[in-house]
């Protein structure tokens, strides 16, 4: 079996929308662009909004059907000649370990190798799946400013907060933690799935010849280190996607938290810095209306509770996370 999809109900973003329609970021790109070039911070909106709950569903691994040896672990436990191989070799300790550390090694890179495979196999098959609801709701929770867009902070959110000193005599205990994780930054296209998820495995090498086994003792070590690397290298595999899931899921949550405190007034906008030139250079090289763009200041959690404004927040989606998923930084929020 190959990985699969296991539906959940669970909230990927939350994008802005004026009016009932997805126009939030057309809105700000038309405000900004009326604005001065200087520094000016992205406005927020003041339009009636409603929140649009993109439910998808979280890429899990699934378990590997193992009744069948995938061809590459059938080719590392077949050994040319294993039959003409003694009983029992002269072979010393130290090469034992030798022979089981190299057919380990081996297995490892091997099993790394085919699992990320048959893993981005099962990504391009489900990339209509990722595409509508990945692509779309980071789209939606950008800034799209003039020919460019601004990828918001990513801002967690954890409850229940509790921490004691070194005494243990000092107990906080927090009802709500926010953290900015992440800076905003600029793009020229938007982020997609791929850049989180799509990847490959080193190029898996083949054994040194001088570890190959000798006897029918050390193919006995050798099948032991092949088998045992090999479930090491597919358990690596799953986990790497598993983190990569994580921090893509942590990413939009993130970001749609950071557009539901900036309009509660909790985080202020980034600030971007635009110098502008009609004209610069000369000599063997000119450019005309030449414009340097930068991010003035970083968005930062506003402490003033008086300046904050009610809103509906983010459901709570732990319970939706696989149980491999909750030991991830970011993902119980």
């Amino acid at each position: 079996m190959t990985a699969a999809f296991r539906p959940a109900a669970l909230v990927l973003a939350v994008s802005l929308a004026l009016n009932g329609s997805a126009c939030a970021n057309e809105a700000r790109s038309a405000q900004a662009a009326e604005a001065n070039r200087s520094t000016n911070p992205i406005p927020p909106t003041e339009e009636p909004y409603e929140l649009v709950h993109r439910v998808g569903a979280v890429y899990v691994p699934s378990n590997l059907d193992t009744r069948n040896d995938p061809s590459p672990l059938s080719r590392l436990k077949l050994i040319d000649g294993i039959t003409d191989l003694p009983t029992i070799g002269t072979s010393s300790t130290l090469r034992a370990k030798a022979v089981h550390a190299a057919a380990k090694s081996a297995g490892a890179q091997f099993g790394l190798y085919w699992r990320t495979e048959q893993l981005q196999q099962e990504l391009e098959r489900n990339k209509g799946f990722l595409h509508d609801t990945y692509n779309r709701a980071i789209e939606a929770l950008l800034i799209k400013h003039r020919d460019y867009y601004i990828v918001v902070p990513v801002i967690s959110g954890t409850d229940g907060g509790m921490r004691k000193n070194d005494t243990g005599r000092v107990l906080r205990i927090a009802r709500q933690t926010f953290r900015i994780e992440r800076d905003p930054y600029f793009v020229v296209n938007p982020p997609t799935w791929r850049d989180y998820l799509a990847g490959r495995a080193p190029t898996p090498k083949s054994p040194p010849k001088a570890m190959l086994p000798h006897s029918q003792e050390e193919y006995a070590l050798w099948l032991r280190g092949v088998e045992e690397g090999w479930a090491a290298g597919v358990t690596q595999a799953d986990t790497i996607m598993q983190v990569n899931v994580a921090r893509l899921t942590r990413d939009v949550i993130g970001m749609a938290r950071y557009h539901m405190l900036r309009i509660q007034r909790m985080v202020s906008p980034p600030a971007v810095k635009e110098v502008y030139m009609p004209v610069s250079g000369g000599g063997r090289a000119m450019s005309i209306e030449d414009s340097t763009i930068s991010i003035a200041s970083d968005p930062l959690l506003n402490a003033n509770r008086n300046t904050w404004r009610p809103m509906p927040q983010l459901p709570d989606t732990r319970h939706l996370f696989p149980e491999a998923y909750l030991n991830l930084r970011g993902t119980t929020e």
